[in-house]
C-alpha cells in the first residue's frame, strides 16, 4: 500500500496507542463515496434516465474495540477467523475471498489492522465491543450538498447506489455462535478514516494524534 502524510499517521498514532492499550473501545468516524449507477436502476439507456449527481459521501460513526491480536480481545476476535497455519485470514467479507474460497486477508504489519494479500491495502480492524453487530450512531448522506434523509434517501438509494446497504445480518449469518468468545470483525480502509477518539486520546486527520507521546506524528 502507498502511504500518503496523513495515511501514515494514522498508522504511527495506532502503532504507539498499542503500546498502551491492548483492546481498547473508541468511536471511528468514516468518510466514503459510495459507488453509483450510471443510469436510474430499473431503466434502460434509451430512457435518458442517465445520473443526475456528481457528489455522494457518507459519513459514519459507530463504537468498537479495537485488539491486538495477542491480547484476550483479540482472540476473541480471531474465533471469528479461519486459520491457515500460524496466519489469521479474514472471511468474513466478500472483500476477503476470492472466487474460488480462498482467503484473501491476513493480520497486518500495524496494530489493530489488516491487509489485503493481493492489493496490499490496510484495513482497520473494528470489532463489536460486546459481541452481536455493530450500531451506527451517526450515518449522514450528502448529496451535491443536501443532506438526505428519510423516505427520500431510501429511494435515492434504490434508484442509484450500485451496491445498495444491506442490514446487518443476524450473529449465526455472521458465524457468531458465542458472543461472550467472538466478536464480529468490520474492516474500514485506513484512507477513509478520517477520527479515532477514546476519551482524551485519538486522532484526526486535521490535527494528528493527541494524548499520546510527542513523537507520534
Amino acid at each position: 500500500m502507498t502511504t500518503n502524510t496523513t495515511t501514515a499517521s494514522l498508522l504511527s498514532f495506532l502503532s504507539s496507542w498499542s503500546t498502551v492499550a491492548a483492546a481498547p473501545i473508541c468511536r471511528v468516524w468514516s468518510v466514503t463515496s459510495p459507488e453509483m449507477l450510471e443510469k436510474k436502476r430499473g431503466t434502460k439507456k434509451a430512457d435518458g434516465q442517465f445520473c443526475p449527481y456528481k457528489c455522494v459521501t457518507r459519513q459514519a460513526a459507530g463504537s468498537f474495540q479495537l485488539a491486538r491480536e495477542e491480547g484476550s480481545y483479540g482472540r476473541r476476535a480471531n474465533a471469528t477467523l479461519v486459520r491457515q497455519g500460524d496466519e489469521p485470514t479474514f472471511v468474513a467479507e466478500g472483500l476477503w475471498v476470492d472466487k474460488n474460497g480462498v482467503p484473501q486477508g491476513k493480520a497486518g504489519e500495524v496494530p489493530f489492522t489488516a491487509e489485503h494479500i493481493v492489493s496490499g491495502e490496510v484495513y482497520l480492524m473494528a470489532c463489536t465491543p460486546k459481541g452481536g453487530q455493530p450500531i451506527k450512531s451517526v450515518d449522514i448522506w450528502t448529496v451535491d450538498g443536501c443532506v438526505l434523509e428519510g423516505a427520500e434517501l431510501e429511494t435515492f438509494k434504490e434508484n442509484w447506489l450500485k451496491s445498495k446497504p444491506s442490514s446487518s445480518a443476524k450473529q449465526a449469518d455472521a458465524g457468531i455462535e458465542d458472543p461472550n468468545k467472538q466478536a464480529v470483525v468490520r474492516t474500514y480502509h485506513i484512507e477513509n478514516i478520517v477520527m479515532i477518539e477514546s476519551g482524551s486520546i485519538g486522532w484526526s486527520e486535521t490535527d494528528g494524534a493527541w494524548g499520546l507521546h510527542a513523537d507520534v506524528a
